[in-house]
């Protein structure tokens, strides 16, 4: 009962932030262009298994603005394209204590 919890709680945050992204990738199509700062992160990973790593490059690729990349063959790092960023060592913190801590605790 308390994993279904952990999952539903996933749930709420990823449709949050999806949300949230909808509306700032559309701000930005209408902004100038050149203000953008896409980057290409380089994340540590703290999921270990096949499902948390799957989960988490799924829900990074379906919030807009953002794209999972790669994972590395020993499962210690996972890359990800943000379409603007002005903070990359917030973006990087804000996945960690967001998509994944809460990955790891749904699906232990």
């Amino acid at each position: 009962m308390k994993t279904l919890f952990k999952k539903l709680k996933l749930l709420v945050f990823f449709i949050k932030e999806l949300v949230l992204a909808n509306v700032q990738v559309a701000l930005w199509v209408f902004k100038d262009k050149s203000l953008m700062k896409p980057a290409i992160i380089k994340m540590p990973l703290k999921a270990k298994t096949d499902l948390q790593i799957t989960v988490l490059t799924s829900l990074i690729t379906l919030t807009p603005g953002t794209l999972s990349l790669e994972v590395s063959h020993d499962k210690k790092f996972l890359w990800f394209h943000c379409l603007h960023t002005e903070d990359i060592p917030g973006t990087l913190i804000s996945v960690q204590q967001g998509f994944e801590a809460m990955i790891m605790e749904a699906f232990p």
